[in-house]
């Protein structure tokens, strides 16, 4: 009878217990291909065992590459036993219950979206949502205890995206969810769920086919270029990173549209804004690179200065 140990065991087994593991699978490490110091830049995702160090550039598909390129064997890993893949979490009956936070907005989500600069019927056609803090009563059967292990409900019963600004990906049948909190004042501004395979944005990029592709960090920046190239009419599309460490599945996807498509990076204007963009530079060497003016973040630039700086 064949024996399992995961991905992640063999990781461990590889490279030693990691500096952190995030919520969308993504384990780091101090590379051990180079004197990585500071920041750890090498890391590996404890499902597909996607490898790549952002420093040196090394990287892989699979922990036996990692293994062959190390030249180790995963510990305990004999011929009869077999790197088990954990099921990635999925967002399935909870799709319904994202299906009533875009008819739930309130006042106060409208009001925080128009001083963002964002319009109702733009919102609308992102498929934005607002979440509620107490499930409605016409939720259907199951829905809470898929949100329970999604850990989308807390152990009061409240919702987690409660008093958010949400976005899926897709709109329609989000695999992912973001949610923006109106409060500045909470631990965190951000929370998701689901699997994050793709940058936010990704559906417009298989609708609309654009040739000309603009890439973001945050969520904000890319709603807030999405919406003036709907207004004009201008051929372009807007993904987000959702942060300035993208994991290796959103990288690998830009590169894969860098191989066809023109790529513009618009980072924020500071240090971290400046490692995102080396990420980026390293699977779309081509990109263009567009600075907001006077360090704006690109929402704030475009609020302040129109969209002629944002011509390639």
């Amino acid at each position: 009878m064949n024996m399992e140990i995961t991905v992640l065991d063999a990781l461990v087994s590889l490279l030693g217990e990691p500096v952190k593991v995030d919520h969308r699978g993504w384990a780091t490490w101090y590379c051990p291909f180079h004197n990585d110091t500071g920041r750890p830049n090498f890391g590996a995702h404890i499902y597909d065992g996607y490898w790549k160090c952002f420093s040196c550039g090394e990287q892989g598909g699979s922990v036996a590459s990692l293994s062959k390129r190390l030249g180790k064997k995963v510990s305990g890993l004999l011929p009869h036993y077999e790197i088990k893949k954990p099921e990635k979490p999925k967002i399935n009956l909870v799709q319904e219950a994202f299906r009533l936070t875009q008819r739930n907005f309130s006042p106060q989500a409208t009001a925080y979206l128009r001083r963002r600069g964002i319009l109702m019927e733009f919102a609308h056609f992102m498929g934005l949502g607002y979440g509620f803090h107490e499930p409605p009563a016409d939720l259907a059967d199951g829905i809470i205890e898929e949100a329970k292990s999604l850990h989308l409900i807390n152990e009061q019963g409240y919702w987690m995206w409660g008093h958010a600004i949400l976005i899926g990906e897709p709109p329609t049948h989000p695999e992912f969810i973001q949610a923006r909190f109106l409060s500045d004042n909470k631990k965190f501004r951000f929370l998701s769920w689901g699997e994050k395979i793709h940058p936010l944005g990704w559906w417009m990029i298989e609708n609309f086919n654009p040739s000309l592709v603009y890439i973001v960090e945050g969520m904000f920046d890319m709603l807030a270029l999405n919406q003036v190239f709907w207004r004009i009419g201008f051929k372009a599309v807007c993904l987000a990173t959702g942060g300035a460490s993208p994991s290796a599945q959103i990288l690998e996807h830009i590169g894969i549209l860098a191989k066809n498509r023109q790529i513009v990076l618009v980072p924020d204007q500071d240090e971290a804004g400046d490692k995102w963009t080396q990420f980026i530079l390293l699977e779309a060497p081509k990109a263009r690179v567009i600075a907001p003016p006077e360090g704006l973040d690109p929402d704030e630039a475009i609020a302040k200065h129109g969209v002629q700086w944002l011509k390639p």
